[in-house]
């Protein structure tokens, strides 16, 4: 089979098909012969003459770059020869051929759009404009265009679960609430990630401490740096203040919720909330029954189906922020007059009034003198 004819170059890598459908017309002078013009006629896959091209493809890669783009990596060794180009078609199902010419060494080609291609056909040919030589495919082979996965910076723990349970992730700080008693001295988390992103360590963890995660993403600079804390037998309201409620979080759904106590005593529902949250649930004391509590340290008991849990409060409102007396509210206080130090009496002190003293006491004697006569 011919595949080539040297009235231009040839009819193309990609041109099995259309060498087919044409049909070569060629006017030599009368009596001549193809000898006299010596055209030539390479057959793929012919042996090579000395001095033709003997070149080497490797490291062929065909990478998606973008939704809508792909690009083409390869090497090319050996001897050119002949070759002045190595011409490499690019062939595919919706823009048909084109070529790109290149010499020895490493290349890569692109972007192309993908459009609705999901293939590509590609085949080398060496071309000289020398007459006495005409290109013929030295390689070819079909290469697939791969799927696009969006290479991003982010370094995203979008979810993470400990035995199920999924925590709670707060910018870079992650709490898994399990419920009192659970094991984590070795635990395997399930961790999901940006696309593209990893994570490290990985594997088993003891979460009996603090564990540090670090996200890497799919752009391999992209970093985050996680801390991830498993809360079990340890919650507590905290320290109130005057204002406001408290809450805590545990580790076991709103629905195996009991019952709260406090000095062995069930405690009112209407004096907390409890509401479920992501891995766990979350009991708030009410403002009004904190102000019902005095100054002190105080012990909840929550029951429930998982068993039962002792959450702290600590009540410490200082006097500032105390209630005024009634008797101090009603009207401004009336000023305090200075002690003189006589009995329980309170005696204004000043000229006018020590001259009452005086006087007082001259009139207390004379009354002595008068009664003794």
């Amino acid at each position: 089979m011919i595949t080539s004819f040297p009235l231009r170059h040839r009819i193309g890598a990609c041109g099995a098909a259309l060498a087919a459908a044409l049909a070569l017309a060629v006017s030599l002078p009368v009596g001549a012969s193809f000898a006299e013009g010596d055209p030539s006629t390479d057959a793929v896959g012919g042996d090579a003459a000395v001095g033709d091209p003997t070149v080497a493809v490797s490291n062929v890669e065909v990478l998606r770059t973008g939704e809508d783009e792909y690009v083409i990596t390869l090497d090319l060794s050996g001897d050119m020869g002949w070759a002045e180009t190595l011409d490499l078609y690019i062939c595919d199902s919706d823009r048909g051929c084109f070529a790109r010419f290149l010499e020895l060494g490493h290349h890569e080609l692109g972007p192309f759009a993908v459009g609705g291609v999901t293939e590509l056909e590609l085949s080398l040919w060496p071309w000289t404009s020398d007459p006495d030589h005409e290109g013929y495919e030295v390689w070819s082979g079909v290469f697939p265009i791969p799927a696009w996965e969006p290479q991003t910076g982010s370094a995203d723990i979008i979810s993470f679960s400990i035995n199920g349970v999924p925590g709670l992730v707060y910018g870079e700080s992650i709490l898994v609430f399990l419920a009192p008693g659970a094991d984590v001295t070795s635990v395997e988390p399930t961790i999901t990630t940006s696309p593209g992103a990893t994570v490290t360590p990985t594997g088993p963890q003891n979460f009996t401490r603090t564990v540090e995660y670090i996200v890497t993403g799919a752009d391999g600079t992209t970093t985050k740096t996680y801390h991830v804390s498993v809360v079990g037998d340890v919650a507590e309201f905290g320290e109130w203040t005057g204002s406001g409620s408290v809450f805590t979080m545990l580790g076991f759904e709103a629905a195996s919720f009991v019952r709260l106590i406090l000095n062995g005593q069930t405690v009112d529902p209407g004096n907390y909330v409890v509401e479920g949250v992501l891995g766990g649930c979350e009991i708030e004391l009410t403002e009004a029954f904190l102000k019902s509590l005095p100054n002190g340290s105080y012990v909840f008991t929550v029951e429930s189906l998982n068993g039962s849990l002792e959450v702290p409060l600590v009540v410490n409102v200082s006097q500032t922020d105390a209630t005024p007396s009634s008797s101090a509210s009603s009207g401004a206080a009336k000023p305090k007059l200075p002690n003189t130090g006589i009995g329980d009496v309170t005696w204004p002190v000043g000229i006018g009034g020590l001259l009452l003293v005086v006087a007082g006491i001259a009139c207390v004697r004379r009354r002595q003198v008068l009664t003794r006569t």
